[in-house]
């Protein structure tokens, strides 16, 4: 008997997994797009970049730390693409360099893209949550 269907299987992971693995192991934490943190990305778009933080706010709040920004990997809208084009959005004019400074020391290599840096907001954001410890 032969197998008329003559399926090749290939394997593909997208960037945003190393990605995030030099992100966590440079100190980072890595979030959705929001700013919400999450233990691996959520998809393969992109992900959101967090300074950690243990301060504590009003009421007991914990500041989850500083969302510094995304990184958009694959959305043709915004016109990025996996393997030739990255958009890096940061909040804040003060993370640019720490940003800058990660891309081109860290992330550049993972793939042969361009990487497109934009602010997106004057100011740094911070997204708070309820959190029983901080690391």
């Amino acid at each position: 008997m032969t197998n008329e269907n003559n399926a090749k299987v290939s394997y593909y992971e997208s960037p945003v997994y190393e990605i995030a693995r030099i992100l966590k192991s440079k100190g980072y934490e890595i979030a959705n797009f929001s700013g919400v943190k999450v233990s691996n990305p959520e998809d393969h778009d992109g992900v959101g970049i967090l300074k950690p933080s243990c301060k504590k706010g009003f009421l007991g709040w914990k500041k989850r730390g500083k969302h510094l920004g995304n990184l958009l990997l694959k959305n043709s809208a915004k016109g990025t693409s996996e393997k030739s084009k990255w958009i890096l959005r940061v909040n804040g004019r003060e993370n640019i360099q720490e940003l800058t400074d990660l891309v081109n020391n860290e992330l550049s290599d993972i793939a042969d893209a361009n990487i497109e840096i934009r602010l997106e907001s004057e100011g740094s954001k911070e997204e708070a949550y309820l959190r029983d410890n901080c690391p």
